[in-house]
This record gives C-alpha cells, structure tokens and sequence, in this order.
C-alpha cells in the first residue's frame, strides 16, 4: 500500500523543489548563491534542495537565520559537529581501528595506507559551504511560498 504513494510522494518534492529554486532565483543570480550540480537531474527525488554560498561562514550565518525564520537548514559540515555522513568524523577508519588484531582491510593491503581527517580539502570547503534544506512531501503550496519569502528575506540580508 504504501509503495503505491511513493509515485505521488515524488512527485510533489519534485514540484516544490523546483517551486523553491524558480522563487529564490533572482536573489541567488545577484548574490553569487549557486546550486550544486545535478548528475541526474531526472533522478533526483527533490528530497532537499542544497545551495552554495561563497564561504562557510556566510552558510552559517544563512542557515542560522533561515531557522530563525523557522525554516528548517543547516549547513553540510561542521569541524566540530559529528556527522558521520562525513568522512572526516569516521574516526575508527581515520585511525584504522578494528575489533581484533587481525582485522581491518588495512592491515591485509600491500602498501602503506594512511587516512586523515583533512586529506579531502575540496570535498571539506564545498560541504562547509553548501546549505541543505529538506523539501517535505507534506509540504502545502502556502507552505513553499512562505518559505521563499523567508529565503528571499535572508539571502537578500546576508548573501
């Protein structure tokens, strides 16, 4: 029964999330607020729409008075938040840590292997930098065009 929702589901994320970009358009032309790249535009589920903006402070400050707003963001990586959709917070990997001594594919590798934190420097600045927003299936068409003004509103203040 509910495989039979998800067409529907989709569909709707996808319609707002293209209402959301269309609403915040002219603001992010004039302010150097970029979207990322699609490598599968037809394949995106429109689950979240994520923009750059021109340094993670600035994302910080955005995604700060987006909430203030009651729009729910968050930037994509914080050095000090864990989140271990990021590589840099694996630390058992990091650290090649494994449950015996004998484990770990590491340790059965034919060359020196060695992990850090920052040895990602680009993947690091673009996910510090890139603002997330879920788009909520639930979502009304009032619900989108409040949203846009609140985005309209904050980018224009700190973009």
């Amino acid at each position: 029964m509910q495989l039979g929702r998800l067409d529907g589901l989709i569909d709707g994320m996808r319609q707002r999330k293209r209402m959301l970009k269309a609403g915040i358009e002219e603001v992010t032309g004039r302010k150097g607020v970029s979207f990322r790249e699609m490598a599968d535009a037809d394949g995106d589920t429109g689950i979240a729409m994520v923009f750059f903006m021109d340094s993670a402070a600035k994302a910080n400050s955005v995604s700060e008075a987006l909430r203030a707003e009651n729009i729910g963001a968050g930037t994509l990586y914080q050095p000090e938040g864990i989140d271990y959709h990021v590589y840099a917070h694996w630390v058992p990997i990091i650290e090649q840590r494994s449950w015996t001594d004998a484990g770990g594919p590491w340790r059965w590798a034919k060359r020196e292997i060695e992990y850090r934190a920052d040895m990602c420097p680009r993947s690091l600045d673009l996910l510090s930098r890139a603002v997330h927003m879920n788009v909520s299936p639930l979502l009304a068409n009032e619900d989108v065009e409040e949203t846009i003004e609140g985005l309209n509103r904050v980018l224009e203040a700190l973009a």
